[in-house]
């Protein structure tokens, strides 16, 4: 399977010099795929701290129809964390 990938695709793929772009978002050549990350600033991480928080925050706050599980035990939904 490996040389698969690299002889029938990464192989047909351009130089480094002449590189596929996709949209600013992905790059391609013959040296690997390359998809850009935001520079390692603050802000970067107060948003991903901010996703995450409101990703976690239903579960800890009990949020769901009357009688479900989660209104008497909504720590429960946090097992997948261990």
């Amino acid at each position: 399977q490996l040389f698969f990938w690299y002889f029938a695709v990464f192989f047909q793929l351009p130089r480094p010099q002449d590189q596929i772009e996709v949209d600013n978002l992905l790059y391609m050549s013959k040296s690997g795929v390359v998809i850009p990350w935001p520079q390692n600033q603050t802000s970067v991480w107060l948003w991903l701290l901010v996703l995450a928080l409101m990703a976690i925050a239903p579960s800890l706050s009990g949020a769901g129809a009357p009688g479900e599980l989660w209104n008497r035990q909504p720590l429960a939904n946090l097992s997948w964390l261990l």
